[in-house]
């Protein structure tokens, strides 16, 4: 009994998380298109990984450098130096980015990109800062191990390895949307710590402007709209709560196919106006964003009504009184028994 409730509960989750349901017809067209695409996204994927750790000034930064803190996982550079160091996991690094671009089937080459990927980014956080940057890049590199060995002919006989191949890649996807969940998160919950002290907070109206005003303390750099928000600190509250929309119902995003190229055309504007307004663009993620999001294999043809009952929390609030309203004439009392119909 207990276990016929766990598995009812697991079906509602699933059922909730999937949003509104994909049409039936053509299931099996959609996925073999989805394959060729989750294929091509793959080669993409190594191709600008390629392109992200082909940067010169990495190697010089590492020949620059007279001394380093390594992190665990290269403790190791402490018996060759940052210079030999930093040639040894830059060379590796980019000989293995060629490779996997040139033969992404090849999981021996997946796994040694992985590795130096690792390495290539705790050598980039052993100078007394981590850099994040390279954080989503060696998770996805990781994940893609995991992929079917073999070329697309041989992954096509198989619905277990079709099934694999287009679930790796998904988990790319999922894993990237959901370190803006982790973040958004954790804005809206400091946010509502400090609304019940009636402090300024993330949902004021003029929360952006606050942190606009202690980035520009911080840099004395200034920003080509930084000016624009403290003379008018309004004209972002809108643009900020949908940033903390958007953040904290990221990973529901990554289950509902319809809201993929959306939600990752709404992180890449906010990336925009975070470069604008703060200086800070990760524009590595938007890279990204582009070639798991925008091109995602999975996102269907763009419906705008079934995009709308998708969103998390409205479309979900508006498909569930649709399904009480329908059920609400079976529910009504029979006039000649007395009983519900």
């Amino acid at each position: 009994m207990q276990q016929v409730r766990l598995d009812r509960a697991r079906r509602r989750v699933v059922r909730w998380l999937a949003g509104a349901p994909l049409p039936s017809a053509g299931l099996f067209q959609r996925r073999r298109e989805s394959l060729f695409a989750a294929y091509i996204g793959v080669r993409v994927f190594y191709a600008v990984a390629l392109y992200q750790v082909c940067d010169a000034a990495s190697l010089q930064r590492f020949l620059d450098a007279t001394a380093l803190d390594p992190l665990w996982c290269v403790r190791w550079a402490r018996l060759t130096g940052p210079a030999l160091a930093g040639s040894i996991v830059y060379a590796a690094t980019v000989l293995c980015a060629i490779a996997c671009a040139l033969a992404p089937a090849r999981r021996a080459a997946r796994i040694a990109f992985a590795v130096a990927l690792f390495e290539f980014g705790g050598l980039e956080s052993s100078f007394g800062k981590i850099n994040h940057g390279w954080h989503v890049l060696s998770v996805c590199a990781f994940l893609l191990c995991f992929l079917p060995s073999g070329e697309l002919n041989w992954i096509r006989r198989s619905t277990g390895r079709v099934q694999a191949y287009l679930l790796c890649v998904w988990s790319l996807l999922a894993s990237f949307f959901l370190t803006y969940t982790i973040s958004g998160g954790w804005k809206v919950a400091v946010g509502l710590v400090q609304a019940a002290r009636l402090e300024p907070n993330a949902f004021s109206p003029s929360a952006l402007a606050y942190h606009v005003a202690r980035r520009l303390l911080e840099t004395g750099d200034s920003t080509p709209l930084a000016h624009v928000l403290l003379r008018h600190p309004t004209f972002g509250w809108p643009a900020n709560l949908l940033t903390l929309y958007l953040e904290t119902f990221a990973i529901i995003a990554a289950f509902r196919p319809r809201l993929h190229r959306p939600w990752a055309m709404g992180l890449i504007a906010f990336h925009l106006g975070s470069g604008l307004v703060l200086g800070i663009g990760f524009y590595h993620h938007v890279l990204l964003l582009g070639v798991l999001g925008l091109a995602s294999p999975f996102a269907p043809a763009f419906d705008a009504r079934a995009t709308l009952l998708d969103l998390p929390l409205f479309g979900d609030a508006w498909r569930w009184l649709s399904a009480r309203r329908r059920q609400a004439p079976r529910g009504e009392a029979s006039p000649l028994t007395g009983r519900p119909a």
